[in-house]
């Protein structure tokens, strides 16, 4: 019997989590799981990884709520309304209405398993769904992570998921310090390797102008982040 997966990323923009998981995706048994993506804000450069797999569409108010800022959308009727729903959403139970009504519309009850590909709003939204099962990722260090958060707050959202994904032995040590009581469904599990994009990706013709000169270059394999 084939089970069906919706995997939920924040956004399609450059980062670990869209990686990893395009690459948990490919890993797949395509006769054991029919997999679905929804991302939050729908919008991001790496959106072209995805183009080949099955996708629902976010909504307005969704995507409003996970913008970084209310100045990520692109024009200025988007920014008023979603400027006013997150002004809104404030209120705590106003936004809990939202995101149940949110989560309930978008993940629908055909799904086996729901997984939250990341820590934070993407887990709270998930959270709030009907799914048959569901799993969260964590991919911080969240002794860290937890600071000028509401402690209380993320306890409830991590009660209602079944599994608790970390992608390393040391994180999942530090979610456990912070969160005791989740010990028993809390696993690591690495971010899988996909040896075909990677080889893929090395045929990619990015040829750039500005290194033709001579001298050293130096290469960041990664981002600049604080």
């Amino acid at each position: 019997m084939i089970k069906n997966i919706l995997f939920v990323l924040p956004t399609f923009e450059i980062g670990g989590t869209v990686v990893s998981t395009k690459n948990l995706i490919l890993l797949l048994d395509k006769d054991k799981y029919n997999v679905t993506v929804l991302s939050m804000t729908g919008i991001g450069s790496m959106k072209d990884m995805y183009v080949n797999i099955q996708q629902i569409s976010t909504t307005p108010i969704l995507s409003s709520l996970t913008y970084a800022s209310w100045k990520d959308a692109t024009t200025l009727v988007r920014r008023l309304f979603c400027g006013l729903i997150r002004k809104i959403s404030k209120c705590g139970r106003i936004r809990e209405l939202i995101l149940t009504s949110q989560a309930r519309k978008i993940i629908k009850l055909d799904y086996d398993t729901v997984v939250a590909c990341q820590e934070g709003f993407c887990s709270e939204f998930v959270s709030y769904s009907k799914a048959k099962k569901k799993v969260a990722w964590i991919r911080c260090d969240y002794s860290r992570y937890i600071l000028g958060k509401s402690k209380a707050l993320e306890e409830k959202i991590y009660s209602k998921f079944d599994n608790i994904i970390c992608v390393s032995d040391i994180t999942t040590e530090r979610f456990k310090t912070e969160f005791p009581q989740f010990s028993s469904k809390t696993v690591t599990i690495h971010n899988p390797q996909s040896e075909d994009f990677i080889l893929e990706q090395s045929m990619v013709n990015d040829h750039d102008v500005r290194f033709e000169k001579n001298g050293y270059t130096i290469v960041s394999v990664g981002r600049y982040d604080p």
